[in-house]
This record gives structure tokens, C-alpha cells and sequence, in this order.
């Protein structure tokens, strides 16, 4: 563990950021109000307990869940079960993390499972027409693969769709942020080489390959792949305001027409449930650090370019000849629905 991860405030008197974690529950004390917990990303046993000092405002109505509500009611977190610890700082002198805020993530492991992830995304809630509104978490899940080709790219995508699913291509001129989009192989139950099938005949994949075979090879210009897991969010939790508020933002076209897009990718960290058919739903999703940096071209993964950020609120399309640059590089709207399912929580 850093030094910085067990100070509890600054020396300049400021005080520390504290961390966000899965903590896998050992045991709770009621009494002494601590809770024992291994964090799931670094295998280390802590003692959780509330900030007593945290300043906190909640909504009418609304009270901070204490270490007691945990062995009952809808809190209750068995042990083995998960709870998400959020902002907390290491106080030294009772070897104990007090935390801001503790909410139970799983509450037994039959019931689910956490992801802590290094490069996700959360996209913006899509409404489709006599279907319930849907919303994506797409993982960036390898290593970019640079191509130079149209056959290059369809065995990059080919690979990616095998392994993952899905896949995200990725165009840079090496000097400011530039073009993404997200090849959706379609539904989770079809079979690999229909998924294969529906990416590499997409009208946008095929302006992709023609743009690649006109200037892969171009200095300065870089189109990679990487392969993406794409989990769907339950119903209910889809459509939380506060999904929006942290991973989306509205963009204007010259007409003034608003969109909502995803701001990118970052570290976050995951609550799944599970369903009765063995699949998983995304119920939750916070930055893994408060106010955490998210990247709009995921230049953390793989990346061979040094991206700078452009001072345009949407980037210029850099002068690819006679490709058409609005129909590439528009960053579209998959037309992939979520596979339908049979009623469960969170569905």
C-alpha cells in the first residue's frame, strides 16, 4: 500500500482524497460499529467504519446507512457478501478506513458479483420505440491492435468479436483526440460467426476498411482495435439520473440539434446481479475515484499514441481525401438491442 493510501490528510492541512473499494465482508461488530472486510482488488483485510465528521447532504427523508443496518432489512449483507466502501481514509492511530458513505453491492455471493475496471464506459440511456429504454457498459478488454489494411482490420475484428463480443476501433492522427466507434456483434446468444458476420457487414465497417486501405499506412496516422465486453444495465438501474450526471455529457451539432454521449472511459467500479439463467445485469457503477479523469478515446489501453485534447468541444475530422469522413467517423448509435430476457430484479 502507498503511504499516500494511509494518510489522513495532507501536510499542507488539506485534506487526503479518500479511497473508493469492494470489500468482501468477514464479520460485522455492531457494538464497536466496525465492519472486517478483504478488499477485493489487493487481497488486504481492513477495518471499515463510518466517518463520524464526514459532512454529508441528504436528500428529505433520506439517512446514512449505519454498520448495524447491515445484519438486517434490505442492508443486510451476509458474510461473504460485498459492500462498497466510498471515500475513505486510513486513521493510523485505530488502524481503521472510516469511510463517507458504505452501501452493500452484493448481498450474499450467490446473488452476484463486482468488477473493479480499468477501462470502462458507461453509455447514455437509449430509448427505442415500444421497447424499455436500455443502457451499455462497454470494457475495453485487451490490447489496441494496430491495422494498416481492410484485411487487417476484419482479422482484428474478427479476433475481437471471438473473444469478446464486440469491438472498438479507434483512429488518431497522433496529435489530438480524434475518432471512435463501436462495432456491436449483436446479441449475446448468437453464435460467434453471425456476431463476426454483422460487424464485418456494417455499413460503417466497410467505410472504415476503405479509409484504412487509403491511408493506414500514412505518418502520423493510427487505426487500431481492441477487443470490448459489453454488459447491459437492469432496467431500473438504466434509467438513474445519477448515471447520467457522472458518465454523460449533451454535445450541439451545427444546427443546434442536443445529443447525449458517453464522456468515456475510466476505472470504475461494477456491481453485477446475477439471473436466474446464469447470465449478469449491471446494477451500479461509480468512478473508482471521486471526480476521476474519463477518456474519451480510452487512450489508457494499448494506446501507441499520445493523445492531447482538443480545445473543440467535438474534434475536427482530420483530411482523409475523398472518405466520408461524417458516415466513418460518426460516433453512431448501435442499433444492437439487449437480448431479451425473462423477468428478474433489476429487469
Amino acid at each position: 500500500m502507498s503511504i499516500f493510501s494511509k494518510m489522513s490528510g495532507a501536510d499542507d492541512g488539506k485534506k487526503a482524497k479518500g479511497e473508493r473499494f469492494f470489500g468482501v465482508v468477514k464479520s460485522i461488530d455492531v457494538p464497536n460499529a466496525v465492519m472486517d472486510v478483504v478488499d477485493v482488488e489487493s487481497g488486504e483485510a481492513r477495518k471499515v467504519a463510518l466517518d463520524q465528521e464526514a459532512k454529508i447532504t441528504l436528500g428529505e427523508g433520506r439517512v446514512r446507512p449505519g454498520i448495524a443496518d447491515f445484519t438486517k432489512g434490505k442492508m443486510k449483507t451476509e458474510v461473504g457478501g460485498t459492500v462498497r466502501v466510498e471515500d475513505a481514509l486510513y486513521d493510523k492511530a485505530s488502524d481503521t478506513w472510516k469511510a463517507r458513505w458504505i452501501s452493500s453491492a452484493v448481498h450474499s455471493p450467490e446473488d452476484g458479483a463486482v468488477l473493479v475496471v480499468k477501462a470502462g464506459r458507461v453509455g447514455a440511456l437509449v430509448a427505442r420505440d415500444g421497447h424499455p429504454p436500455y443502457r451499455a457498459l462497454d470494457i475495453l478488454a485487451g490490447s489496441a491492435a494496430p491495422v494498416t489494411s481492410a484485411d487487417e482490420l476484419r482479422l482484428a475484428l474478427t479476433n475481437a468479436i471471438q473473444s469478446e463480443g464486440n469491438a472498438f476501433l479507434r483512429f488518431t492522427d497522433g496529435k489530438t483526440e480524434s475518432h471512435i466507434h463501436t462495432a456491436v456483434g449483436g446479441r449475446a446468444d448468437a453464435p460467434v460467426t453471425e456476431r463476426i458476420d454483422r460487424v464485418l457487414s456494417d455499413a460503417t465497417t466497410a467505410k472504415w476498411m476503405a479509409a484504412i486501405d487509403a491511408h493506414g499506412k500514412t505518418e502520423g496516422f493510427q487505426f487500431e482495435v481492441i477487443p470490448v465486453k459489453r454488459i447491459y444495465f437492469g432496467a431500473d438501474s438504466a434509467s438513474k439520473a445519477a448515471l447520467d450526471k457522472l458518465f454523460t455529457r449533451i454535445v450541439s451539432d451545427a444546427s443546434g440539434n442536443a445529443t447525449t454521449v458517453a464522456k468515456g472511459f475510466g476505472e470504475l467500479l461494477v456491481t453485477l446481479q446475477n439471473r436466474e439463467d446464469g447470465s449478469q445485469f449491471v446494477t451500479g457503477a461509480i468512478t473508482k475515484v471521486a471526480f476521476g479523469p474519463l477518456d474519451r478515446m480510452g487512450g489508457t489501453v494499448g494506446s501507441s499514441a499520445a493523445f492531447v485534447q482538443a480545445d473543440v468541444t467535438e474534434d475536427a475530422a482530420p483530411d482523409l481525401g475523398d472518405v466520408d469522413l461524417d458516415a466513418m467517423f460518426a460516433d453512431v448509435q448501435e442499433s444492437a438491442a439487449p437480448q431479451a430476457r425473462h423477468a428478474s430484479p433489476g429487469m
